[in-house]
């Protein structure tokens, strides 16, 4: 006993003075305020902006600490600082201090807090971050001049992030959004050469006043003699989701990108929701600032830029929109953007087509060909469209629920623009839509009709087996061409189109109704001129004001036709009848004529006969 505590004793003096020539070695070989000094000088360099440290500290156990770091904004933002941190972390390897190297194992950056800000003319405070300084700004405060070496060898050969806060303000819309408890580490820089770097991020997204848990975890391996990266064992993680992505990346003067992502679960609105309004109050968009920041966007994106990838998804969720599942393939080349959907299931229906966008076009161009959707549950497909982009519109909410059954569409487009305005002035749309086995839920523009002739069954739902029409869209007009609606008891024919500038019904439009005997029987008597030989009534109308409060003009032309044609039968008949009534008169006079002249005749000869006799008797006697 006395033995084992007699070597304990040694080597705990041992280690005491160990520790003893490594604190004098470190005071000898790492020079604190020189490390500040360099520290502050190299970021201030590198940054172009102004950087502070309060002071620096080392412990033999746990490192050298860089406290209470400050990183200032950009000119023309807040006077906030673009970074603030606790501490900066310099863990290093004890025993290569002896060969004067300084081998960080990790520079840990400890509670940051980063703010990221977007200006009113669409730049960022780091855009200039990105681009080589075209002078010096002198209104930066002067680092301390220092060394340009310090005096032992740099090796690092990790990166991380501890309990860091991003704090994104947009001041263009004034929202902001927050990302908490972010954690970020990045190992394997001194054997990238050999070895993949790996990488993983987490944080709490604020989405909708609620934290949502998001990650991605990876590898990356490069090749600089071939400059080329390869992205591997990637996945993101989104509220427990998730979805694995791959991608290569060849050539870095001339970059191809090939990737693929793939997923069964995953919700990407809390990604989203970086960029979107999460508190403070909404600014109104001036016209034409949406297409700036667009276009300021695709002028980023090289034109030499080339990339190819696939998608295969299943069970993901974007705004109300719930998707089964996606198969498609993207590309880009030239900054000309092309999509392949091969298929998309989504509301119980499918969608294909091809899809391709102009990025050089100023406002973005854009086209569809052969654009398919089929079996598309009706009702919640066309609520989510409304939820999605039609909350802008004057009561949206009347819109909802208001069509249901199976919609097809077929359908080729073509257009310029990501505002609102501009997508209205450039859209052209041609294609045809049938809805099956539907039902309309108190149409405005049929109730309004019922009122008109006081039906109460125009007023209430109507169900159809199917609905046909061709639609189009141009200069802000929506039409649909021959629409029409058949049933055994009733039938609807429309074709028209509706102004979506002025919000009214473009003149000249015309719907007709024509209603089975079974469902007239309580409109009023009068209405009974409309009706053709076998009880039916069809009605002619041109619907006339705004889309909110449509007025049904009626159009009386048939019904006149009809009558006058119904006049002109009455007149001939008694025309026939009055021609039939002269004849049966002519020839009763004509008989009694006759008979008149036989009369006369044969009084005429027995007078002349007894005129004879009197003369030949006078003659005899003479």
């Amino acid at each position: 006993m006395k033995q084992l505590l007699k070597w304990l004793l040694i080597v705990a003096g041992g280690l005491m003075a160990l520790f003893a020539v490594g604190t004098i070695l470190l005071t000898i070989f790492l020079p604190l305020e020189r490390i500040k000094d360099f520290a502050v000088a190299r970021l201030s360099e590198t940054l172009r902006r102004e950087v502070r440290i309060e002071k620096v500290s080392f412990n033999i156990f746990s490192g050298i600490k860089l406290e209470q770091l400050y990183v200032g904004n950009r000119q023309g933002f807040t006077a906030k600082p673009f970074v603030a941190a606790d501490s900066i972390e310099l863990r290093y390897a004890f025993w290569p201090l002896f060969s004067r190297q300084l081998l960080i194992h990790e520079i840990r950056l400890v509670k940051p807090e980063i703010l990221i800000e977007k200006s009113s003319r669409g730049d960022f405070n780091f855009s200039d971050l990105t681009t080589s300084p075209k002078q010096p700004n002198h209104q930066l405060a002067k680092p301390p001049k220092t060394d340009a070496k310090i005096p032992f060898d740099l090796l690092v050969s990790s990166f991380s992030v501890a309990n860091g806060n991003i704090l994104y303000v947009d001041n263009s819309t004034g929202t902001s959004a927050e990302i908490k408890d972010l954690h970020i580490g990045v190992s394997g820089f001194e054997l990238a050469l050999v070895k993949p770097i790996n990488f993983k991020v987490s944080a709490d997204i604020i989405y909708q006043n609620k934290p949502v848990p998001v990650a991605l975890s990876g590898k990356v391996a490069l090749d600089l003699n071939k400059e080329s990266a390869a992205l591997r064992d990637t996945r993101l993680s989104i509220a427990g989701e998730s979805a694995a992505i791959s991608a290569d990346i060849e050539n870095w003067k001339n970059p191809r990108v090939g990737f693929s992502v793939a997923s069964r679960g995953l919700s990407i609105d809390p990604l989203l929701a970086v960029f979107a309004a999460q508190a403070g109050p909404k600014k109104a968009h001036q016209p034409g600032e949406l297409t700036a920041s667009l276009n300021r966007s695709m002028a980023a994106i090289p034109k030499n830029l080339s990339v190819k990838g696939s998608l295969d998804i299943e069970n993901l969720t974007f705004q109300k929109f719930k998707v089964d599942k996606i198969d498609a393939s993207l590309s880009l080349a030239g900054k000309r953007a092309a999509a392949n959907i091969r298929s998309v299931k989504i509301y119980d229906g499918s969608l294909s087509g091809n899809l391709s966008a102009d990025l050089n076009v100023p406002g973005l161009a854009y086209s569809a060909k052969d654009l398919r959707l089929a079996g598309f549950n009706a009702a919640p497909f066309s609520n989510a469209v409304i939820e999605t982009f039609l909350t802008g519109l004057p009561d949206h909410k009347d819109l909802l629920n208001k069509v249901y059954g199976r919609l097809d569409l077929s359908a080729s487009l073509k257009g310029r623009g990501v505002e609102a305005a501009d997508i209205m002035a450039n859209l052209d749309l041609d294609g045809a839509l049938t809805l099956k086995n539907g039902e309309l839920k108190r149409l405005k523009t049929l109730a309004e009709v019922g009122k008109t002739i006081k039906s109460n069954s125009l007023q209430q739902d109507i169900k159809f087996g199917g609905l046909y029409t061709a639609i189009s869209f141009k200069d802000r007009v929506a039409a649909a061409k021959a629409l029409k609606i058949e049933e055994n008891d009733f039938k609807l024919y429309f074709s028209g189109g509706a102004n979506l500038k002025s919000f009214k019904w473009v003149p000249g439009n015309r719907l007709t109704l024509k209603l089975a005997p079974a469902l007239t029987t309580d409109l009023p008597k009068e209405l009974s001129f409309f009706r053709d030989n076998n009880g039916w009534l069809e009605l002619t109308f041109e619907i006339t004001g705004d889309l909110k409060r449509p007025f049904p003009k009626p159009i009386l032309d048939k019904p006149f036709e009809a009558a006058i044609g119904k006049l002109k039968i009455k007149v001939e008949a008694k025309k026939v009848e009055i021609e039939a009534a002269a004849k049966a008169e002519l020839a009763t006079r004509e008989t009694e004529l006759k008979k008149e002249a036989e009369k006369r005749l044969e009084e005429e000869k027995n007078r002349l006969k007894e005129e004879g006799k009197k003369q030949l008797q006078q003659f005899l006697k003479f």
